[in-house]
């Protein structure tokens, strides 16, 4: 008997905000979908793997399709940043891990091509698919007014898998397939730079600052960074788990300690219109972990587990309970994983590996 395992997809309304605040504030509080419903989470499909299961996939292939403004080298690098991020947050950050990913830059992703266990797209402005482009509301600014609150920036969820079972043990599964792949999308209805581009505005003076936005980050700092990711993306095609995990930690040291602030925000313009400027890797990074199966800091339903609540007087005024220092969350655009990040996603991959071990064939079980 054959059976299909589905999640919903999940929204990511996002709004324009200033420079993180102290990650030493964290009160640990996440979100994430339970082990139940995580079976087409890229934790469950490494999983299948390393647990014996019978799979029709032996890599996880993620497409990559990329805008007129953010593509190309830089896109799959900070793509390949993001998924290592969130892979070494879950504690299986191993090379073993990783080489089983196989990242295609392509002109076009169909998200519904299952020979791809995962998708990032930034759909096109001036060549979008309407698929690809649906649930983004068009965005017009104008010089006294662009952004508003809650304007959705990006879309990220889980894929599905099918499965069989011996009639009557519906427990034990066997022959997986991906049914449907997880998904990243970005709006096309902003203008995405790369972090490329965020660090070469700092280094020529140029950053756009914002009301109570923090500091840029130190030269020295900034020539270092600069260095480190020309590095990486002259050998995008071949990097290693290693060097991306040292990058992302240079980064999240440096962008914690200095309390700088990246995510570019768009120079007032004098034309009737225009499109909004913003750097790509903190959605990209948050939508990537609707993937691995992260919720937002605020859901709470019958198909999510939830880490230490704020309580009513930590309420935001659009009703949200949330934390500040986490990726996941609406608040602040952080470039790395806060330790509210990696306490879900490491609890969400103990629960899935844990959850997945009751559906082992009896051949492979351990």
């Amino acid at each position: 008997m054959k059976k299909t395992s589905l999640l919903a997809f999940t929204l990511t309304a996002l709004t324009v905000a200033c420079g993180p605040s102290s990650p030493g504030n964290s009160s640990l509080t996440w979100s994430h979908v339970t082990a139940e419903h995580a079976s087409g989470t890229i934790p469950a499909l490494l999983a299948y793997g390393e647990l014996g299961f019978e799979t029709n996939f032996k890599r996880l292939r993620v497409c990559v399709q990329g805008s007129e403004s953010y593509s190309g080298s830089e896109l799959l690098l900070e793509t390949k940043l993001a998924y290592a991020a969130w892979l070494e947050a879950s504690g299986r950050g191993l090379e073993s891990n990783w080489d089983r990913f196989s990242f295609v830059l392509s002109e076009h992703c169909d998200l519904q091509d299952t020979s791809f266990a995962s998708s990032v797209v930034i759909a096109s402005h001036e060549k979008r698919d309407p698929r690809q482009a649906e649930d983004f509301t068009v965005l017009t600014c104008s010089p006294s007014s662009c952004l508003p609150r809650g304007f959705t920036t990006g879309w990220g969820g889980p894929g599905a898998i099918t499965y069989s079972f011996p009639k009557g043990n519906a427990s034990v599964w066997s022959n997986l397939a991906v049914y449907q792949p997880s998904v990243a999308r970005l709006s096309p209805y902003l203008h995405w730079e790369s972090l490329e581009t965020e660090l070469k505005l700092q280094l020529q003076g140029r950053q756009v600052a914002a009301t109570g936005r923090a500091p840029a980050l130190d030269r020295d700092v900034l020539v270092n960074l600069w260095n480190d990711y020309q590095s990486l993306k002259a050998r995008v095609k071949t990097v290693d788990y290693s060097s991306l995990a040292a990058f992302n930690r240079q980064l999240s040291q440096q962008e914690a300690d200095s309390r700088a602030s990246f995510g570019i925000i768009a120079t007032p313009s004098s034309k009737a219109s225009y499109q909004m400027q913003l750097a790509g890797f903190h959605t990209l990074l948050h939508e990537v972990g609707h993937q691995f199966g992260m919720m937002h800091a605020h859901v709470k339903s019958s198909f999510t587990d939830n880490g230490m609540v704020k309580g009513t007087g930590a309420k935001k005024e659009d009703g949200f309970w949330e934390t500040d220092d986490a990726t996941m969350a609406y608040q602040n655009s952080y470039f790395y994983l806060s330790p509210d990040d990696r306490a879900g996603i490491r609890d969400l991959t103990t629960k899935v590996y844990a959850e997945l071990r009751t559906h082992q064939p009896h051949s492979s079980a351990n």
